[in-house]
């Protein structure tokens, strides 16, 4: 499939990083093109599960780690 020209602004417009018109400019676009309807879904879905993961650092840190991060000495 043809990538959109819009694609690219998927990230950033999930991320608030996009400035107002080109934040403007992707709305009106992505409700009128499949392609990158469901892309935005696809990576929003992926955005909130990274998020997701980095909050609970009992899932991202070893258990030999815990300790020595939670007292501010990285191993």
């Amino acid at each position: 499939m043809k990538k959109c020209m819009f694609e690219d602004f998927i990230d950033d417009y999930l991320l608030n990083r996009l400035v107002k018109n080109k934040e403007n400019k992707f709305e009106e676009h992505y409700f009128n093109c499949p392609h990158c309807f469901g892309k935005m879904m696809e990576r929003q879905e992926f955005i909130s599960i990274v998020k997701n993961i980095s909050t609970d650092t009992n899932a991202i840190v070893p258990r030999s780690s815990r300790g020595a991060l939670q007292h501010g000495n990285p191993r």
